[in-house]
């Protein structure tokens, strides 16, 4: 482009060529450190890298730490006259613990052995998977299968189901009886 200067009374100068650079490309997404595709319970600070041809980015690196749960999350980029890109990157956070719903469990007394088994649910990274416990001995109390877990290190709190096992044979006592022979009505009576 070529540019002259002139004043109110008229008078130019001489024509001077000059460079005139336009940027109305938005930059591009580069490499990104931080993220990634492993579940964390934890806040995560990722950096997304920017390339631009034209004016250039208006910084290096562009840095936010993520607190909120999800799975990809956004990083706005911007070059030095003002266009932007949104990079979408991989944080991979779940900060619930999952859930556990036992099942088993029973107030009416038994004699066999007893499995209650803790299942998982996990909305967001899943669950390691369920829990269970075999009962075998006596017992009139509250029992946990166990702790269940999900994939970004969350637990669930135990939930305790009630048992009623007897494996004791009773104890009986007899009376009545005798050791002579007779040929009359007897009477025997056991007491437990």
């Amino acid at each position: 482009a070529y540019i002259r200067v002139c004043n109110k009374s008229g008078a130019c100068s001489e024509s001077a060529s000059t460079y005139i650079r336009i940027d109305k490309t938005a930059p591009s997404c580069g490499s990104v450190t931080g993220a990634s595709t492993t579940w964390t319970n934890q806040d995560r600070y990722i950096s997304q890298g920017c390339n631009d041809s034209g004016s250039g980015c208006s910084a290096t690196s562009f840095n936010k730490t993520f607190t909120t749960e999800g799975v990809t999350d956004k990083i706005s980029i911007s070059d030095k006259v003002g266009n932007t890109n949104t990079c979408t990157v991989n944080k991979y956070i779940d900060k619930t613990n999952p859930t556990c719903i036992s099942s088993g469990g029973s107030s009416t007394e038994t004699v066999d052995a007893v499995t209650i088994i803790g299942t998982c649910s996990d909305n967001l990274s899943g669950c390691t998977g369920n829990v269970s416990k075999t009962l075998t001995s006596d017992m009139n109390q509250q029992v946990s299968p166990g702790t269940v877990k999900d994939n970004a290190g969350n637990y669930s709190d135990e939930v305790v189901l009630h048992f009623m096992i007897d494996w004791t044979a009773p104890n009986c006592v007899s009376s009545g009886g005798s050791s002579n022979a007779t040929i009359g009505p007897v009477t025997i009576t056991g007491i437990c």
